[in-house]
């Protein structure tokens, strides 16, 4: 499940993201799908279950209000990642997903 909200006043999005050996499932209502199911099988369950080091220094770049999640199992194990465009750090972060995510929330 991967779900999106475009600022804290607006009304989250979800998509379902099903890959099937690398492709898109039919089960798939993400825009973009096969270019997630790239990223997904390029990033590996690592990438999503990684907790960001809060000991790191960030640059303070406000990149928007946009919030994301994205819940469920990569290559079998469980996942449960959040993403923001609060900082550098979390720009990047997103910016890595963002044929999931989309440019800043947007598809």
């Amino acid at each position: 499940m991967v779900t999106i909200q475009e600022s804290p006043e607006a009304e989250p999005v979800e998509y379902i993201l099903e890959c099937v050996e690398g492709r898109p499932g039919p089960g798939t209502s993400l825009p973009n799908a096969e270019a997630a199911c790239t990223v997904v099988s390029r990033l590996g369950v690592k990438f999503f279950t990684a907790i960001p080091d809060k000991n790191i220094v960030c640059t303070e770049i406000y990149g928007g209000p946009q919030t994301a999640s994205i819940t469920g199992s990569v290559d079998g194990k469980p996942v449960r990642a959040r993403f923001a465009r609060t900082n550098g750090c979390e720009i990047s972060r997103w910016d890595a997903v963002k044929e999931i995510l989309g440019t800043g929330g947007a598809f």
